[in-house]
């Protein structure tokens, strides 16, 4: 699980996109658009609003991904 309590920066690389930013909720996002949020689980979600990132990537659920977070220093 993902618990995120400071501001911090994204990279994360899935596929042929790149997400530099987390979405807060689905209703964030255009209609088709891909984006990248954690969810209500607190786990990593890559989706695709109103559709099937399962048909939109041609992946199932579980496949390994790179993801980098970095945190500002104070």
């Amino acid at each position: 699980n993902i618990r995120l309590t400071k501001p911090f920066q994204t990279n994360i690389q899935f596929s042929n996109h790149r997400f530099d930013s987390l979405k807060r909720t689905y209703s964030d996002a255009e209609k088709g658009e891909v984006l990248c949020l954690i969810g209500s689980s607190g786990l990593l979600e890559i989706s695709v609003r109103d559709g099937s990132s399962e048909d939109f990537f041609g992946v199932k659920e579980g496949i390994e991904m790179k993801v980098e977070v970095s945190v500002p220093s104070p």
